[in-house]
């Protein structure tokens, strides 16, 4: 991945879950990864990357991408990418948006 299209992603995303507007730490997920297929390979996982965490989550690897590029992806969806995929609790990822109290 070229610098620039590492620019080109967004730090956070937007999503309204359950009628509130939450917002998602891309940067900490997405610097979360290398670490997380390390775990994962370690107890046997095989394959590139990305497939490895969306195999863990239970999600495609179209969805995990999706979810990195900032895009919109289901409320279960997001739960498993951040808490099994990654291996991130929520809370500490996903927050209420600004003005929201």
């Amino acid at each position: 991945m070229s610098a620039d299209s590492i620019k080109a992603l967004p730090d956070t995303a937007r999503l309204v879950l359950y009628d509130v507007e939450h917002e998602i730490d891309l940067v900490a997920c997405r610097a979360r990864m290398v670490y997380r297929i390390a775990e994962l390979m370690a107890t046997g996982a095989t394959g590139s990357g990305r497939t490895v965490i969306a195999e863990a989550a239970g999600v495609d690897v179209q969805t995990f991408r999706k979810f990195l590029e900032g895009g919109h992806v289901t409320p279960e969806n997001l739960i498993s990418i951040i808490e099994r995929g990654l291996g991130l609790k929520f809370a500490d990822v996903v927050k209420p948006a600004k003005g929201v109290a």
